[in-house]
């Protein structure tokens, strides 16, 4: 009753804060979007980085993945509970500082342990924003549009995912023909984009901190927040449903983290071509799969939630992401770069679907107070399991003998070493939720 009546009250809010609530959205994409470039921009900076600091891949692998993972996905937690508790909107604006500084500061790194520490502020700042961000579009937004507006907030870091390849690509080839004796204003080109793609997060930062608002806390139990505790007794009282969507979306990434660090140098490797070439061909494909995918996937579950489906997200989940290990192991024996990227790019539309689906589900299954930490948990697995081991695995095998003989070993393994037990792990969680409780009841 008392969540009806904050939803009725939510409904006749005055159209300013309605504004509001959209505008905090749009920021929180930014925010989002812009995470995932200072994030991913790395993909595109292999090859210079590698000349000028004499780094091998597998410690750009342990720099791309499991540095950022390991406090990324550890003190997203504790970070969280403070979202449960506190104003989400200042913890938000410290962590984009902090990332803001950190990536800046990566352009001034002058070896590979400068690096390492500066990847570390990096996803200590990034482990704020989400956990809060699904936190607050809980409670900006009414039950009925709550589905939505998290998958929107999803998208938009799958478009920055895809963005980075864009952005990096533009300012290679803006800075290349720039360069003098390989040097331009007495830095290097890698330096010039940490530069160039850190700056735009501290503005949006600002201009969030100014517009946002910190929303009342709409369901729950008042003030009371629960104990850590407590959200793991929820987890542990229904494991097969919950903890298997966790498990499973952390799994599901190990490929599409592994292909995100590791496409642009693959295509150069095998099919010959340039880090902007490859920038310009996976960024616009990366755009368009992991934005529809992170919308469609949730979109198809609630359809069916709608008609009666019991477990409709975790059944989509499963279902999308056996297809993604079936289309991405299929893509490591194309001979050319255009079916290649083609199954890849479907594999990785249903995958980045799939982890966006388990993590709007989150914000519809739980009670307000948990929201952050449930969200943490997840992206905990999905940054330990997806981060930390797709891109140092798929180093690894690249520079392999093995690689040598058969090429897409590598991606055929992360595929199948990944998103198949993940895939099984999301199916087991729908066929105990269509047990328990019917797991999607809550998107109608």
């Amino acid at each position: 009753m008392r969540d009806e009546v904050m939803e009725q009250a939510a409904e006749r809010a005055p159209s300013v804060e309605r504004w509001r609530a959209w505008a905090t959205l749009i920021l929180l994409g930014l925010l989002y979007f812009m995470s995932f470039v200072d994030r991913f921009i790395l993909a595109l900076l292999v090859e210079p980085l590698r000349a000028d600091l004499d780094i091998s891949n597998v410690q750009l692998g342990l720099l791309f993945g499991t540095a950022f993972a390991i406090f990324y996905g550890v003190l997203g937690l504790p970070l969280a509970r403070l979202a449960d508790r506190y104003d989400r909107r200042k913890l938000i604006f410290a962590g984009v500082i902090l990332w803001s500084l950190a990536t800046i500061g990566s352009g001034f790194a002058a070896s590979y342990a400068m690096l390492i520490l500066f990847r570390i502020g990096l996803a200590i700042g990034e482990a704020a924003l989400s956990p809060s961000a699904y936190s607050m579009i809980g409670d900006l937004f009414p039950r009925h549009l709550r589905n939505r507006a998290a998958s929107f907030y999803s998208a938009c870091g799958m478009l920055g995912s895809g963005g980075a390849y864009i952005l990096g690509a533009a300012l290679i080839a803006y800075l290349d023909v720039r360069l003098v004796d390989g040097m331009l204003w007495g830095h290097q080109i890698w330096q010039l984009v940490f530069f160039a793609v850190g700056i735009p997060a501290l503005l949006i930062g600002i201009i969030f901190f100014l517009v946002a608002r910190e929303p009342a806390r709409t369901e729950g139990d008042g003030d009371k927040v629960p104990s850590i505790g407590e959200v793991f007794a929820l987890i542990r009282g229904r494991f097969s449903i919950y903890g298997f969507m966790i498990i499973g979306a952390g799994m599901c990434q190990i490929p599409g983290y592994a292909l995100v660090a590791w496409l642009p140098t693959y295509l150069g490797t095998r099919y010959g071509y340039t880090i902007e070439q490859a920038g310009y061909l996976l960024g616009p494909v990366k755009l368009l799969t992991g934005f529809l995918g992170s919308l469609c996937v949730p979109l198809a579950a609630e359809f069916l939630a709608r008609r009666g489906v019991r477990a409709a997200i975790a059944l989509c989940g499963g279902f999308a992401a056996l297809t993604a290990a079936v289309s991405i192991s299929a893509a490591s024996f194309m001979p050319t770069a255009v079916p290649f990227v083609l199954f890849t790019a479907f594999g990785l539309f249903l995958l980045t679907g799939t982890t966006a689906a388990v993590l709007a589900s989150f914000q519809l299954l739980v009670p307000g107070r948990m929201r952050a930490t449930m969200s943490a948990l997840c992206l905990m697995s999905i940054t330990l399991l997806g981060l930390g081991i797709g891109p140092t695995t798929l180093g690894a095998m690249t520079g392999s003998s093995l690689a040598e003989t058969y090429p897409g070993i590598g991606i055929a393994a992360v595929a199948l070493v990944g998103a198949l037990p993940g895939a099984i792990l999301l199916l087991l969680a729908a066929r105990s939720s269509r047990r328990d409780f019917p797991l999607a009841a809550a998107a109608t």
